[in-house]
């Protein structure tokens, strides 16, 4: 394979994983979002990856 002509396919592939991983975090941005201001959710109360480690809000 002659070296110009892998730019393209690499160039695309590179594409597709930062547009991946943009619509990975807009995903979890909108969850937050969600929680957050439309459920009314306290950001203490849905700590669900390290609960052990919740702080209390006096």
């Amino acid at each position: 394979m002659d070296p110009t002509n892998i730019i393209i396919p690499l160039l695309g592939f590179n594409i597709r994983i930062e547009l991946g991983q943009l619509l990975i975090v807009f995903f979890i941005v909108g969850i937050a979002f969600l929680f957050l201001n439309i459920l009314k959710v306290k950001h203490g109360e849905w700590n669900i990856l390290f609960p052990e480690q919740q702080r209390e809000c006096h």
